[in-house]
């Protein structure tokens, strides 16, 4: 007795007329079609065939086909031939001139009716063209490797899988001597054989030519300048590429190498001892700096400062080191940026602000200007801040402020600043239309006073007249 299942599964997937009603939700091309003619198609295979529903019904499909595939489409719409798998076709064009290139198949309907095939199609215009771009990009690669007056080679891991003809004539290669399948570091002589062997990667990571000792198939030695550059992989395999020069000269070569090793090594100890020196003379004067400062990371935290910011705020060597400033800093009033506090990586190079600090029972005004610096690559690495005290020169601008305002024998307000304030009196009455009084006092026989007993008597009673005026303002008066 036959299996059932099985047959099913060999004759393909079962439809019935009410399927195309479920199709309507696909996004590829789903028709209905009874020996060749399209019954009912979705709307996503309206779109595809470039017309709308009603024109299409009722055509043959195969005339939607490309020329070329217009008669593999009527056996398989027919029925003539069975081919499950996707088949890759191109549509007619559109009436824009646009090519579709599809992936067809077609599926035998029995269950529908009888010569009623499902033809679905998807399109993979855009894979196909990128196929062909592709392609011809690697079409043109190959010919300018082919063409290339140097050896090139490319390498998968330890072997080569590939030479180029200026490479085989280079090495003198024929059918009885193929580079092809060798181990890289066969191609090279003597003590490079070893170098490419051992150190590889370093060699991939060098940028430049590299003068190099080359083996030909007759065991003959050539001096060559040679590049080994990586190429991208999609087998995760290590793939590479190598590209060599003829050069003449051996011992010019060998000369070469030695010399680039001498110079590497000079330089080496040279940039060690300037990089020590360098870092001595920065710690001597940072040192030396009679202002106080100080270097932090990207999480704000103190670095180190110099010998004036221990000074200033009593600290030993390492005190504060790893320390965040905010948290230490013994700010007893707010500071005031004059720009928006934002981290420093966000592209604010600097910024500077007033704050007043408290060290013991002193309270100092200080100005701190902090600058972002940047590490290796550019990335931001922390900030450099310095401490200016401006606790003495703020006292100066308060007692020259002091004597500007105020009279130096009764230290009250004087002329000019009972001017100022008078009139900013006189504006705000005439602004809220308030009424406003004015009272002047004249001190009787004041001449008198000073002719008997003398100035100092005179400057007693003035300061006696002002102190009782005084205990008789308001808080708020000026």
């Amino acid at each position: 007795m036959p299996d059932i299942h099985a047959c099913r599964r060999d004759s393909g997937p079962r439809f019935s007329a009410n399927s195309m009603a479920a199709f309507e939700i696909s996004r590829e091309m789903v028709a209905l079609c009874r020996d060749g003619v399209i019954e009912d198609i979705n709307s996503a295979g309206a779109r595809l065939l470039g017309a709308d529903k009603p024109s299409i019904l009722g055509k043959n499909f195969s005339q939607f086909l490309g020329r070329d595939y217009i008669d593999v489409g009527k056996q398989l719409l027919t029925m003539s031939a069975i081919e499950m798998a996707p088949i890759p076709v191109e549509l007619q064009p559109t009436v824009s001139g646009q090519k579709r290139q599809v992936e067809l198949v077609i599926h035998p309907a029995r269950e529908i009716g009888e010569g009623c095939t499902l033809v679905t199609a998807k399109d993979i215009s855009k894979q196909a063209k990128l196929a062909r771009s592709a392609k011809r990009r690697e079409d043109r690669f190959k010919i300018l490797v082919e063409r290339s007056m140097h050896l090139i080679c490319q390498c998968r891991n330890e072997r080569i899988d590939y030479i180029n003809p200026a490479g085989a004539d280079m090495l003198g290669a024929d059918d009885n001597c193929s580079p092809i399948g060798w181990p890289v570091w066969d191609l090279f002589a003597g003590e490079y054989r070893d170098i490419v062997r051992d150190g590889l990667m370093d060699i991939l990571a060098e940028p430049s030519y590299l003068p190099m000792r080359m083996m030909r198939c007759d065991g003959t030695v050539i001096d060559a300048q040679v590049m080994v550059a990586k190429i991208p992989s999609a087998s995760g395999d290590l793939e590479y590429m190598i590209e060599a020069r003829d050069i003449s000269g051996h011992n010019r070569a060998v000369a070469a190498l030695r010399s680039l090793n001498e110079s590497l090594e000079k330089r080496i100890v040279e940039r060690t001892k300037d990089l020590a020196n360098a870092n001595a003379f920065l710690e001597t004067l940072l040192e030396a700096i009679p202002t106080p400062v100080w270097w932090k990371d990207v999480e704000e935290c103190f670095m180190g400062y110099n010998q004036a910011f221990r000074k200033f705020f009593g600290l030993g060597i390492d005190t504060w080191i790893g320390e965040r400033m905010d948290l230490v800093l013994p700010v007893s009033q707010p500071f005031e940026p004059s720009q928006p506090i934002l981290p420093f990586e966000q592209a604010r190079p600097q910024i500077e602000y007033e704050v007043k600090l408290s060290i013991g029972q002193e309270h100092r005004n200080v100005i701190v200007s902090e600058k972002g610096w940047a590490g290796h690559g550019s990335q931001f690495s922390g900030t450099i801040g310095v401490l200016l005290d401006i606790t003495q020169r703020k006292r100066m601008e308060e007692e020259l402020r002091r004597m500007a305002t105020t009279d130096s024998l009764t230290g009250i307000n004087n002329r000019r600043h009972f001017l100022e304030i008078a009139m900013a009196e006189v504006e705000r009455a005439r602004r809220y239309f308030h009424t406003l009084s004015v009272m002047m006092l004249d001190i009787d026989y004041f001449k008198k006073v000073n002719d008997t007993y003398g100035h100092a008597a005179g400057d007693a009673v003035l300061h006696s007249l002002t102190a009782t005026c005084g205990e008789h303002l308001r808080t708020g008066d000026s």
